[in-house]
């Protein structure tokens, strides 16, 4: 470490982000008068590390080893930097996103949107959609993340899908093939869904319920979708904010029946996937998950090359 200024900054830093996890969090939850659970904790640790920048309680030289809380984005490689600001094309802190995804996915208002979503028809999940949607710049290769619930079209019975889920033709062996980052990807490849029912022409009712099937409601919100259009308009390099709307989200998965929440036939009426809404319900109350972060942010394709999802969607 003598030799290694840095390396010695290093290990400093590695052994106060050791204390912070295990003694300083659990000690600040507890002061409050219970144990808290992981998710606080998350938060709390985030908290922690921003208060010991702010105060300048240690030494740049370490604190620049620590995780980031409220810093400036890391802005793209030198490749990337002609890119239009209009989209702010930024790779923000994973720590950041997940507590974003948190904050968004888990409150009263999801709970309340998901109860509502028999009494008050596709207005209901169109609201949920926009509400609790969050959107996010992964890097240039996933690029334009989305994460939230999305509706998706099929001419099936809710039974089918309930039971089956819906099914890739083959697997995504490059991201790129369906994030619209490729000239045809999107086309053909990964699961379709869209952040719409019905808007301007487009949404997943012109694939659903007015060609004679059913609507679906998914929940996405532990599941990487990208969005096709914002991905090819910022490839373009084009300026235009046309393709800000997510109208068309591809997944690089299997969904289960599980994370399919109901379908809303060619009239609107909502049909509910009982016990699957039960356990979106549950998982968007505060507090409900006392041993886990409820939705994670772990990629489930990675990004570079020929690789298969490595991971299950998590079927709560």
């Amino acid at each position: 470490m003598n030799d290694d200024p840095s390396e010695g900054n290093r290990l400093k830093a590695a052994a106060i982000k050791g204390l912070v996890t295990q003694i300083a969090a659990p000690y600040i939850g507890q002061v409050f008068g219970r144990v808290p659970n992981q998710a606080e904790l998350f938060r709390i640790t985030l908290k922690v590390y921003q208060l010991l920048e702010l105060t300048s309680s240690l030494p740049k030289e370490i604190t620049d080893f620590l995780p980031a809380y409220g810093h400036d984005s890391t802005p793209l490689g030198p490749g990337a930097r002609h890119i239009e600001k209009w989209i702010a094309p930024r790779v923000r802190n994973p720590l950041l996103v997940q507590e974003k995804l948190i904050r968004k996915f888990t409150n009263k208002r999801v709970s309340a949107r998901l109860k509502s979503l028999s009494k008050k028809g596709p207005e209901a999940a169109q609201r949920l959609m926009d509400r609790s949607r969050v959107l996010y710049f992964s890097g240039p290769k996933e690029g334009f993340v989305y994460r939230g619930f999305t509706l998706c079209g099929d001419l099936r019975s809710p039974q089918e899908v309930f039971a089956q889920g819906f099914k890739m033709n083959a697997p995504v062996n490059n991201i790129q093939d369906i994030n619209g980052m490729n000239a045809n990807s999107g086309v053909d490849s990964g699961l379709k869904a869209s952040g719409y029912y019905d808007n301007n022409g487009m949404g997943a009712f012109h694939q659903g319920g007015k060609s004679g099937g059913y609507t679906y409601l998914i929940d996405g919100r532990a599941m990487n979708g990208y969005d096709v259009a914002r991905n090819r308009n910022w490839q373009a390099d084009s300026g235009s904010r046309a393709g800000n709307d997510p109208y068309q989200i591809v997944y690089a998965q299997d969904i289960p029946g599980s994370m399919i929440l109901g379908a809303y036939d060619s009239a609107g009426k909502f049909i509910p996937n009982q016990s699957a809404l039960n356990r979106a319900i549950g998982k968007s109350s505060p507090g409900s998950s006392a041993d886990e972060i409820p939705f994670p942010l772990t990629p489930l394709v990675h990004a570079n090359n020929a690789t298969q999802t490595p991971l299950k969607p998590q079927a709560y």
